[in-house]
């Protein structure tokens, strides 16, 4: 007994030295990727140096953990079928083969982890990633994982007939069909909900409604929401006054602009992000509401800004630790594929805020596990369920990594748009060779096919739980740039090549909603007034945004600014104000360790960014530049991508959006025009 043990232990640490030692081996490839890094967050990085060390330990030692299970499976499986003591080094062969297992199957449902390591590299690399992925494939390779497990159960059965002929067996087959029957029942079984009224909130970043099967969009992107529609009331072109996560989601939850809330980018430091206004969740907690939100990587909004909402399920606000962790984990390919599933997130939760890990499906089991406790709390209840699937690199698992691709594609990005680390930024506003654009336009479709299945699943569950008032809202917090022409990716950016990256839209379902379109055009701080008044709750005073439920006045005008562009000079738009680009922009915020802005350079990108009035088809744009704010008005109808500025054939269009949208940006109290018209800090004497 004490040598079989013996030899178990020595299976255990031949596979756990072998796994720990390839992991090791990638590592020490990937550190030339740091070296990438430059300006203050290099700094900031290396003053970690310690904790970054730290989490490579322990990402080290759970994998030599996986592999030391793996070694003790092995050794229990030969020991089964051979009924002979094998081998410790076959038994750590046979470890390391069941974790290159587990990655392969890793690598066939989400590619796009693996991109850079193999794709990017050409050759025999891509070859293989292709083979793997799109010639074989995860079903066929589950499939044949399961012939191996059945063929051994087969041989182990065979081998030990005899026993399990005894009364021993008899005892293990009863055990085994008790414990199948006891899963299968708590599989099925699901109290019903005691609440009567839920509000569900299915948003996707970047969502674009032109790009919906519905919309006549020529691909079949979007089956599930095509059927949602005739049954909702919907406002398909939300004008959101920031294409900017963070502060759009602030407008929306308060519905008032940016310049009345303070969040007008992805960094706020800490002083704006305590939220005094009223909220959508604190006002249905006042009203009885219990509130959560669950998202995967786009959603450390939630946790950077106190909306209110008693329940966050969403990654941290970026720190510089989290930000060190992404870049570092990106290029261990063992790690990634034995830990990007819901176990290894458990485990590390920089797994699921990997933007080439978000996987819609797995969110939306979270959000189911949030929605049972919810439904069983006896009161009303507010979900916010937040995808980011669709938000760049556009990293959908398969299928639909691949669904709407083009034959013969062989660009950079093929199972994800390739701006994924901080290297990339540089990249991120040039415009890559059209069979590349056309691809990246399918890698969106592909992802927004991934949200529209899971918004079936959630039409399903709440069909199947019956509550008797329920309200699904659909909605985005931006839209997207596709390279439409004079753009790039980069939402919030501008306002060139048309409105797609500021439109998007508002869905509303459910008890008390009469199907059929809303206002023409609406604003993102509408969202807030609009849910209230379908859950019959009054909206406080004071808002930016109306109710679209109401009558909306005829003409009305709605406003937007831009956010950050992230590449510094050669980033901004032509003829611009400028600032450094990124990597200078940001420090590490004492306190909260989140990366923010650099307090000298707020106003410079305050007073940088470009703002816009729309009014129908008309749009103003107003950009400061050194010789003064420029002013062009585009009509969105005869010129869909805003290349033309119509202001001398429509000079009193011109002239009424231009005193409206110095009127909006007036109301920022803490500044004011200045010689040149730009809008900058008060400066008081």
């Amino acid at each position: 007994m004490r040598s079989e043990l013996r030899d178990c232990l020595r299976a255990v640490l031949a596979s756990a030295a072998a796994l720990g030692v390839l992991h090791v081996a990638t590592l020490l490839s990937a550190l030339g990727g740091w070296l990438e890094i430059s300006g203050g967050i290099k700094q900031a990085i290396l003053e970690i140096g310690s904790d970054l060390i730290l989490f490579q330990l322990g990402l080290a030692l759970t994998v030599a953990t996986f592999g030391a299970a793996a070694g003790a499976a092995a050794w229990v499986a030969l020991r089964t079928l051979l009924s002979a003591r094998p081998r410790p080094i076959a038994c750590g062969l046979l470890g390391v083969a069941l974790a290159l297992v587990q990655l392969l199957r890793t690598l066939t449902h989400k590619p796009a982890l693996f991109e850079d390591l193999l794709w990017r590299r050409g050759g025999w690399r891509a070859s293989l990633q292709v083979l793997l992925v799109e010639r074989i494939g995860a079903g066929p390779l589950d499939r044949a994982l399961l012939a191996a497990l059945a063929v051994a159960l087969v041989v182990a059965l065979f081998r030990h007939r005899r026993a399990l002929l005894g009364r021993q067996g008899l005892v293990f087959a009863a055990t085994a069909l008790l414990l199948l029957a006891g899963l299968a029942i708590r599989s099925r079984a699901r109290p019903r909900p005691r609440s009567t009224r839920g509000i569900v909130v299915l948003a996707a970043d970047s969502l674009r409604p032109d790009h919906f099967s519905s919309s006549g969009y020529p691909q079949p992107t979007t089956p599930n929401l095509d059927a949602l529609l005739p049954r909702s009331a919907h406002a398909d072109d939300v004008f959101v006054p920031i294409a900017s996560t963070t502060a759009s989601w602030s407008s929306m939850l308060t519905g008032v602009y940016p310049h009345r809330h303070g969040i007008r980018d992805l960094f706020p430091r800490a002083e704006t992000t305590r939220m005094r206004l009223p909220t959508l969740p604190r006002i249905l907690a006042s009203a009885g509401y219990r509130t959560a939100v669950v998202s995967d990587y786009a959603g450390e909004t939630f946790q950077r800004v106190d909306f209110g909402f008693e329940v966050v399920d969403a990654p941290p606000a970026t720190s510089i630790e989290v930000f060190a962790e992404r870049e570092a984990v990106q290029r261990l390919p063992l790690a990634l594929g034995l830990l990007a599933g819901p176990l290894g997130q458990r485990l590390f939760p920089v797994m699921r805020y990997l933007l080439v890990n978000a996987d819609p499906a797995e969110l939306t089991d979270r959000a189911f596990r949030r929605l049972d406790a919810l439904e069983q709390g006896g009161q009303p209840f507010l979900l916010v369920v937040f995808y980011s699937v669709t938000h760049a690199p556009f990293a959908a698992p398969m299928p639909d990594a691949r669904r709407f691709a083009a034959p013969g594609e062989s660009g950079n990005s093929r199972y994800s748009y390739e701006i994924q680390q901080l290297a990339d930024i540089a990249r991120a506003g040039r415009r890559p060779p059209e069979e590349e654009v056309t691809q990246v336009r399918a890698l969106y479709d592909g992802a927004l096919h991934s949200f529209d299945r899971e918004v079936g699943r959630f039409e399903a569950r709440l069909a199947e739980d019956g509550l008797a008032e329920h309200l699904l809202a659909i909605t985005g917090d931006h839209g997207e740039s596709l390279f439409e022409p004079g753009a790039t990716t980069e939402h919030g950016k501008w306002f060139q090549g048309g409105e797609a990256a500021n439109r998007t839209l508002l869905w509303l379902e459910g008890a008390g909603v009469k199907p059929g379109p809303l206002p023409p055009l609406a604003s993102g701080v509408d969202f807030l007034p609009t849910l209230l008044a379908a859950a019959g709750i009054p909206a406080p005073a004071g808002l930016d945004g109306i109710s679209l439920f109401s009558e909306v006045p005829e003409g009305r005008t709605v406003f937007a600014e831009t956010s950050l562009w992230l590449g510094g000079k050669d980033d901004s738009p032509p003829g611009s104000l400028t600032y450094p680009a990124i990597t200078e922009l940001l420090e590490v915020e004492n306190g909260s360790r989140a990366l923010v802005l650099k307090q000298r350079f707020v106003e410079r990108t305050i007073t940088a960014r470009l703002r816009a009035a729309r009014s129908g088809r008309w749009e103003l744009t107003c950009q400061p530049t050194e010789g003064g704010a420029v002013y062009r008005l585009l009509d969105l109808q005869a010129d869909p991508f805003g290349l033309t500025d119509v202001s001398q054939a429509h000079p009193e269009v011109a002239v009424d959006l231009r005193r409206k949208l110095r009127a909006w940006m007036s109301e920022d109290r803490l500044r004011w025009f200045d010689a040149d018209d730009h809008l900058v800090a008060r400066r008081e004497q």
